[in-house]
């Protein structure tokens, strides 16, 4: 039994260890930065049946996180299923706002981001899926629509974090 007990309260030393280890190695390295991604991508045109098909991805893979009841808009805001432990994560303004939101974007860089969840500044954007099985077609509908007259995506200056 004594044994027993010298065993697993190594285990538990060793674990302890490996944790504090990494998380010393996390506070020092700090958040890591990625190289922005640069996609080859042909211009993007706007046509009904994109803006259409854009609708419909945004309202299925998007409008969850993105949309703001408050501002009908996708504005972001509070994350409210995320656990209290992970603390306050709010979703991005993906308006065509140019200060909070992505209207200063090019389509390379929205392409960018949405096939590998890297930002323009090189954040990797932790909860975003990144959709990489998505058709080009899909992902220029999505661009086109982000780019539209639609209600959703009109500049909004709303911030999507409080303290911005």
């Amino acid at each position: 039994m004594r044994r027993f007990l010298k065993v697993i309260g190594s285990v538990i030393g060793v674990l302890v260890l490996a944790v504090a280890g990494f998380v010393g190695f996390a506070a020092v390295r700090g958040i890591p930065s990625y190289p922005v991604p640069k996609p080859t991508i042909a211009p993007i045109v706007a046509t009904p049946a994109r803006l259409a098909q854009g609708e419909k991805l945004m309202l299925a893979a998007c409008a969850d996180c993105h949309l703001n009841q408050q501002t009908n808009a996708l504005t972001g805001h509070l994350l409210t299923d995320v656990p209290k432990e992970f603390g306050a994560l709010y979703s991005a303004n993906i308006t065509q706002d140019k200060t909070y939101g992505i209207g200063a974007w090019t389509d390379q860089e929205v392409v960018g981001l949405l096939r590998t969840g890297i930002g323009r500044d090189g954040r990797y954007r932790i909860i975003m899926p990144s959709f990489v099985q998505m058709s080009d077609e899909d992902v220029a509908s999505i661009v086109a629509f982000l780019h539209s007259d639609h209600p959703w995506v009109k500049a909004n200056s709303t911030p999507s974090h409080p303290q911005e």
